[in-house]
């Protein structure tokens, strides 16, 4: 069994830089039948610095509103 891998972002101001990191993580979904939380699930995992802070945010956010 292939090891599925997609690459880390760490949300950089760049673009090119989100649609390349974009592109790879599309070709890896494409290559396997993943269920869309799923693949939320795995691209939380591989998020760093602004981008992980950011969905950490929202997973807040969303908390306070269920209460």
């Amino acid at each position: 069994m292939m090891k599925k891998v997609i690459p880390k972002f760490n949300g950089a101001n760049d673009p090119e830089a989100y649609l390349a990191w974009e592109m790879k993580v599309n070709q890896n979904f494409h290559s396997y039948d993943y269920e869309n939380d799923d693949k939320v699930l795995m691209e939380t995992m591989e998020s760093e610095g602004y981008t992980m802070n950011w969905w950490n945010q929202i997973n807040l956010d969303i908390a306070r509103r269920k209460r």
